[in-house]
């Protein structure tokens, strides 16, 4: 008998391809895709330049009492060179000194990024990780500081690593979702963000989603849905 859990998964991705067909051009699933044809079935092609040009039309159209989201290439930045951030030594064998000395930067980091100084506060993240090198929240609230300071690149490889650590992360997967959102990856912002959600919901996460499901909807972006960038984590 298949668990009630995984039904439930397949239910909501099936729902969310009949709602994005373009979703199954993604390449890592290119496996159902191709189940799917031999079954007979037709799959809708990517959608086309034209295709967005006119769903954007349209939503020019609707009534202004409509809510409407604006995009535009100011919206996306080009990626960044990569930091190089310290990691810390998995091996080394935590003790109480380092645990203390962890949660006191952890404290002083956090004091930082209120005040608007996030340059201090990823210092401070940096020598905490280098202390507690497994624990995920570090990573994650370091990548949230990365993204204040516009480096969504570094912050995705943060990310990366703290769901190498824990599958289940849902701050991770949050804020690479955004990291991605902010470099214009928006199918691989779709998945991230409902991978958040999934495992943690939370209301901020939920907005970037729906900002991401609008602009994947209404094709406002100049390029072929098909052919959205699909996830590549970087190597930690």
């Amino acid at each position: 008998m298949i668990p009630t859990e995984q039904v439930n998964l397949l239910r909501s991705f099936v729902q969310q391809c009949k709602k994005y067909p373009s979703l199954l051009h993604n390449p890592r699933i290119s496996f159902y895709k191709e189940y799917l044809e031999s079954l007979g079935a037709t799959i809708p092609p990517a959608q086309t330049d034209n295709a967005a040009n006119n769903a954007q039309a349209g939503q020019k159209d609707k009534s202004s009492s409509e809510s409407e989201l604006e995009f535009s290439d100011a919206d996306v930045m080009e990626p960044e060179e990569e930091m190089s951030l310290p990691f810390g030594d998995e091996s080394v064998e935590l003790t109480e000194e380092m645990i203390v000395n962890c949660d006191v930067k952890q404290q002083k980091a956090m004091e930082a990024a209120k005040k608007g100084d996030y340059e201090q506060a990823l210092k401070l993240y940096s020598e905490a990780i280098c202390l507690n090198p497994l624990s995920t929240l570090l990573y994650g609230r370091r990548a949230w500081v990365l993204l204040n300071l516009k480096k969504p690149m570094t912050a995705i490889r943060d990310c990366t690593k703290a769901i190498n650590l824990n599958p289940n992360a849902a701050i991770a997967y949050k804020y690479r979702g955004k990291a991605y959102r902010m470099l214009g990856r928006w199918e691989d912002a779709y998945y991230d963000l409902c991978n958040a959600n999934n495992l943690d919901y939370n209301e901020e996460c939920y907005q970037w989603l729906k900002e991401v499901e609008e602009y994947l909807e209404e094709g406002t972006f100049s390029g072929d849905v098909g052919k959205l960038s699909h996830v590549k984590n970087p190597p930690v």
